[in-house]
């Protein structure tokens, strides 16, 4: 009996304080929340709706319409509104003094989330602003209809979002994606806007919740496009989803993407974006650069002291003309119609001025070499160029550390061999220190000038050897620095008679070989040896020995001012006449070199056969007679002076022969 009375008092107990909770007030709780928030943050709370519980296990509490004041440092007096907010704690935290929010749902709510540029941040709840203080742990969010607004000092960054809910599309079936989003805003300096769906939930932190996310936009110029599944939006934790992004140079992608990449044609690239632990990776991206095909992986990993990048790209066929911005060299004209700039304010049939000079002076960006590490690969199996260039395929290994780029080797197949080079640009100087090894290998002859026939028959190899340093943030200024030396030479193989006599002015040979065909004249040896001070090229020795004609040469490359003056000396070895044999000069600019005769000495001929002709019509032929006056250079002397290059020209090509370029 006495067990069953106390029994019904414990129920009548149980039954009104149930009673109590159902009919209490709960608004009663308005103002101690109001003077514990500020007691605690030091910031105004004022709750203006009703306050509504549901009881349970996990109670649900719905407040209506609330303001929430900012800190003083801000420029805006109020951090948040909402007009309706429901949320679910964790009642467990709190024992371990922690706040944890299972869910928490948003209706009509504006937030403001601002980090000053001295890192003050305004959900740090407290009276001291503290960088180590705990924020409460939200684990899921779900808003309907608000705007949330993200000003950081640190990122100059400042973003709005505009959030509404479609549970349902027009047939009246739920939504996959009904949380509907557009942001727009500036990052550092950069406007960017767009659009987006999402999951009605949105894993924040470490709730592990994924959610799928769609957008597109632009960033500054460019454009992006994301599909695929995020955890921690804040943290990135978790991302797999497929992302592209277009543009009109990929450098412009700095610093949205902490990745300081070099200038590049109009380009449009995707691939899947996926982390791997704490690094990130684009895989398998495809897509095009100007006129060339790309694909590759690339793996970045945020560290100290500097983030590290690798990555490897591939490209079936390379556009030259897509290199050219890579070094600062920016093309223009119609033949670049929809790869880049085009001189639209020409009038039209009106030829595009020549350029005065075409050494690029683009500056290289010091800053952005010192601020990541990298390890790249690039191989293109064929170059689209020219066709007057050999260039056949294109292998290069990038690596980027401590402010410190080297490319070793940066190799091209051009002209049945290889142009090998290795080269130090150290950009912890300003100016950048540069210095440069470049080896040409087994160029063939015949392969060497595409368009001229008359090479087509030739046989043998050229090489080469040379060796720079210079200073400068742009290619122009570090040749126009450039000290060291270049060396050429080839041995053995066979040219042109016809050429070798064009290259005479050997008009009786010339007509000879008209007559009863070409013929194939041996190359002794060739040599040429330049001393380079201060990016002046000056000639040590200059010589081409074949069996009918030496031709010698002396003279100045200025890379500086982008001038040449060379003069090339035939020697016929042979009895001709009809020769007026006369010294030829290479002068001008790089953009618009000249190839004269020398006057002086062909007018001399000239006048000689004039005057002798007016005596008799047969002794005009007199001065143009030439005895042979040429001799056989000492090939082992010469070549012993261009040792290096001379090895050069015999070693194999590094890498299999490529099929035929395309043009």
């Amino acid at each position: 009996m006495k067990y069953r009375k106390t029994l019904i008092a414990a129920g009548a107990i149980g039954i009104l304080v149930l009673l109590f909770l159902i009919l209490f007030d709960w608004n009663w709780f308005r103002a101690p929340i109001e003077r514990y928030v500020f007691k605690k943050t030091g910031r105004h709370l004022k709750i203006e709706g009703e306050i509504k519980v549901a009881l349970g296990f996990s109670p649900t509490i719905r407040i209506g319409k609330m303001r929430y004041e900012n800190p003083e440092w801000s420029n805006e007096k109020q951090m948040a509104s909402v007009e309706g907010l429901e949320f679910v704690p964790n009642l467990r935290s709190l024992f371990a003094r922690v706040i944890i929010v299972e869910r928490l749902r948003v209706v009509d709510g504006d937030v403001l989330l601002e980090r000053s540029k001295d890192g003050k941040r305004n959900w740090v709840f407290g009276r001291s602003d503290d960088p180590e203080a705990p924020v409460p742990e939200i684990r899921s969010l779900t808003i309907d209809h608000g705007v949330i607004r993200w000003r950081d000092g640190l990122e100059d960054l400042d973003a709005r979002a505009e959030v509404r809910t479609e549970a349902q599309d027009a047939q009246g079936k739920p939504q996959h994606l009904p949380t509907v989003i557009a942001f727009s805003g500036t990052y550092k300096d950069l406007p960017f806007s767009g659009s987006a769906r999402a999951g009605s939930v949105l894993g924040l932190r470490d709730s592990g919740v994924a959610f799928p996310l769609q957008a597109s936009g632009k960033i500054g110029k460019n454009s992006f496009e994301i599909d695929g599944t995020f955890v921690d939006l804040g943290q990135l934790a978790e991302v797999d989803a497929r992302v592209k992004i277009s543009g009109p140079d990929w450098s412009r992608l700095y610093p949205i993407i902490p990745v300081p990449l070099p200038h590049s044609p109009p380009f449009s690239i995707e691939g899947r974006f996926k982390n791997q632990g704490a690094q990130y990776a684009y895989e398998n991206f495809k897509g095009i650069i100007g006129g060339s095909d790309i694909n590759g992986t690339a793996v970045f990993t945020p560290k100290q002291p500097r983030p590290h990048l690798a990555a490897s790209f591939h490209s079936k066929i390379l556009d030259l003309k897509d290199l050219g911005p890579m070094i600062g060299i920016h093309s223009s004209g119609a033949a670049d119609k929809g790869r880049g700039t085009v001189s639209s304010e020409r009038k039209k049939g009106e030829a595009p001025a020549a350029p005065a000079r075409v050494l690029p002076k683009e500056p290289f960006r010091v800053e952005r070499l010192n601020a990541i590490d990298a390890d790249i690969t690039l191989k293109a199996g064929q170059i689209r160029r020219p066709e007057g260039l050999a260039l056949e395929d294109l292998t290069a290994t990038l690596k980027l550390a401590d402010g410190v780029l080297t490319l070793a080797p940066l190799n091209f197949g051009f002209a049945g061999g290889n142009i090998i080079s290795n080269i130090t640009l150290n950009a912890k100087h300003d100016p950048i220190a540069t210095q440069a090894t470049i080896s040409m290998r087994a160029l063939r002859l015949n392969k060497l000038f595409p368009t001229v026939k008359l090479m087509k028959g030739s046989e043998g190899a050229m090489g080469a050897k040379i060796r720079l340093s210079g200073r400068g943030n742009s290619l122009a200024d570090m040749l126009a620095t450039a000290t060291g030396e270049g060396n050429f030479a080839m041995s053995g193989g066979t040219l042109s008679n016809l050429l070798v006599e064009l290259f005479g002015l050997d008009g009786g040979e010339i007509i000879k070989f008209l007559v009863v065909g070409d013929r194939e004249t041996a190359i002794r040896c060739g040599a040429a040896s330049f001393e380079i001070q201060d990016g002046l090229a000056t000639s040590r020795s200059i010589v081409l020995d074949t069996a009918d004609t030496q031709i010698e040469g002396s003279g100045d490359v200025n890379l500086r001012d982008e001038q040449l003056d060379l003069i090339l000396k035939p020697h016929p070895k042979d009895v001709s006449i009809l020769v007026v044999r006369s010294p030829i000069h290479i002068t001008g600019s790089f953009a618009k070199p000249d190839v004269s005769i020398d006057k002086g000495g062909l007018i001399k001929r000239l006048d000689s056969a004039a005057l002798l002709g007016l005596i008799n019509p047969l002794a005009a032929l007199i001065p143009l007679i030439e005895t042979g006056t040429g001799t056989d250079a000492n090939c082992v002397e010469l070549l012993a002076t261009v040792e290096e290059a001379q090895r050069e020209a015999v070693k194999p090509p590094s890498r299999p022969v490529s099929k035929k370029p395309r043009k």
